[in-house]
């Protein structure tokens, strides 16, 4: 059903993982697949995930945005060209403030990352309230370095049955396919969600 309603992305199934929850899955990424040395994010933004990064013994790096709570695209490239980085966590659209970044910006963002070696994690457990033309989903397939989580907690009301997804790039599978954990989610918790994917109307 994802693969349907995101069709255009031209992902296959091996692209697809699941988890007991996107803030689940992004905990396996920090904790077994990136190193433990720095995050870049911008601030504020959903804190629980750069504090996993911290938790790992790694440090957290927020670049502000800017007046007008503005993505400050331009200094975060400027960062990112250090290379230090292991991820850079972007939230999009963005908790608290609702800004969303088009995919134009997304695209330089992850070239930059991708030139430097960094990941690049994009959350957007909040994609549901905007068009999938601005998912980031779309660019899974263009790039090497890009990870994307998506949760059925929010717009579609799934909170209790903790199902998160993710897409990932066909140079990450290889990697993120030795610390995923098959077990999840629940039949019941995947019987819901495929009718609820299948329910045009009310994710209308």
């Amino acid at each position: 059903k994802l693969i349907e309603r995101f069709g255009e992305a031209g992902f296959g199934p091996k692209n697809i993982f699941f988890g007991h929850g996107s803030f689940n899955i992004a905990e396996r990424i920090i904790h077994k697949l990136v190193a433990p040395k720095s995050m870049l994010g911008y601030g504020p933004q959903f804190n629980e995930i750069p504090t996993e990064m911290e938790a790992t013994g790694g440090l957290y790096k927020p670049v502000p945005l800017t007046e007008g709570f503005v993505f400050p695209v331009g200094k975060t490239i400027d960062e990112l060209k250090i290379g230090c980085h292991s991820i850079l966590y972007i939230d999009n659209p963005n908790n608290p403030t609702g800004f969303l970044i088009p995919l134009e910006g997304l695209k330089y963002l992850i070239t930059t990352a991708e030139s430097v070696g960094t990941i690049v994690l994009v959350d957007e457990a909040y994609g549901d309230f905007v068009a999938d033309e601005c998912s980031a989903f779309n660019l899974v397939r263009e790039y090497s370095n890009l990870m994307v989580i998506r949760s059925f907690s929010k717009a579609l009301g799934l909170a209790a049955q903790r199902i998160g997804y993710m897409a990932v790039s066909d140079a990450l599978v290889q990697y993120y396919s030795k610390v995923d954990v098959p077990f999840e989610p629940t039949l019941i918790s995947a019987i819901m969600a495929k009718l609820t994917l299948e329910d045009g109307i009310y994710i209308a």
